[in-house]
């Protein structure tokens, strides 16, 4: 419970820092979410080595979630804004939304 409180406290900081993107609040909670995971695993250095895992695992996978989802919200944008994909004027859009 304690854990859950304190990963809860970082996420709220981190979404009020508007200098932060997408990925890296997303790689911020993957990797917070892969080590409580982690340390549900394993003992003494093993479950040290489990929580190292789930930290970096969750990183990666968390970053390309967030990295996705907001490549998507673009180029849905930009489409709700009449362009067609696969256009230059699409790919001006998405670069320009980015």
């Amino acid at each position: 419970m304690k854990n859950i409180i304190i990963i809860s406290l970082l996420f709220l900081g981190l979404t009020s820092c508007s200098s932060i993107d997408n990925k890296t609040i997303g790689n911020t909670l993957g990797a917070a979410a892969g080590g409580v995971i982690g340390a549900q695993f394993g003992a003494g250095t093993g479950k040290l080595f489990m929580t190292a895992i789930g930290v970096g695992v969750g990183a990666l996978v968390g970053g390309e979630i967030a990295d996705e989802l907001s490549v998507d919200k673009v180029k849905k944008k930009c489409e709700e804004l009449g362009f067609e994909e696969n256009t230059s004027e699409f790919q001006n859009c998405v670069d320009t939304l980015e």
